[in-house]
């Protein structure tokens, strides 16, 4: 479903870089080290590249699997898949997906993150298919990053790759000032542990995801995001049904 390409790999991290590094300097401690909950979109768009490259390397399933996190779900078709599960059973094409990361959005903690881009099709999906993906990332124990949910739909055209990849971090809620020597502020109540990946939100609410999808099939996948003191839509996509 991707494959980055150079020219809009490297502008991209570059750019994003750029304006990252000020924000890391003035958020790392005495110890120089970044705090684990800061959100840098360059982590995601390194991962993109490098499941792109596993791809190449390994075969288009083996990279899906070594990718995705133990309980991540796909949607093939009108079905949400399994995919550590589901991929096992599918042929390994010999030509597989290749894409192209668009954009990324990112929760102000840094603890998810939802890519978007166009793919072009290898064998056995349809000779010049083409078509869009989002998927969502999410932070892991040690700090990395597997994806949870993958998604996507056929285009009549392929989508115009734009000339750098477009990053964008979601705004941090602000916390009201305690007065010295006051008791400390109470955390937000993290959401619970998803178990579902269709749906879902960030530790710090700030980025939220929701793949709805009907009787029949037709799926509506909406990506939220807080800009200013709102949550701001930032991504919409209705996908009609597949039919056999």
């Amino acid at each position: 479903m991707r494959h980055a390409a150079p020219r809009s790999v490297i502008g991209g991290l570059l750019a994003i870089l750029a304006l990252a590094l000020p924000h890391m300097a003035a958020a790392q401690g005495r110890g120089g080290k970044t705090p684990a909950n800061y959100a840098l979109p360059s982590d995601i768009i390194a991962q993109e590249i490098a499941f792109a490259r596993l791809v190449d390397d390994k075969g288009q399933w083996p990279a899906f699997r070594a990718t995705a996190a133990h309980d991540a779900q796909m949607i093939a078709g009108n079905a949400v898949v399994d995919v550590q599960g589901w991929t096992r059973k599918q042929p390994n094409p010999a030509a597989p997906l290749r894409w192209k990361t668009h954009a990324v959005w990112m929760s102000c903690d840094g603890s998810y993150a939802v890519t978007y881009g166009g793919w072009q099709a290898g064998t056995g999906v349809g000779p010049g298919a083409q078509g869009w993906f989002s998927t969502v990332w999410a932070r892991q124990k040690r700090g990395d990053y597997k994806w949870v949910l993958d998604q996507g739909d056929t285009t009549a055209q392929p989508i115009p790759e734009p000339e750098w990849i477009d990053a964008q971090v979601a705004e941090c809620p602000v916390r009201p000032k305690r007065p010295l020597g006051a008791p400390p502020l109470p955390r937000d109540a993290a959401p619970p542990a998803l178990t579902d990946h269709l749906s879902g939100e960030a530790s710090d609410h700030t980025l939220v995801w929701t793949t709805r999808i009907a009787a029949d099939g037709t799926r509506d996948f909406l990506l939220r995001i807080r800009v200013g003191t709102q949550i701001q839509d930032v991504l919409q996509r209705k996908v009609a049904p597949t039919h056999p």
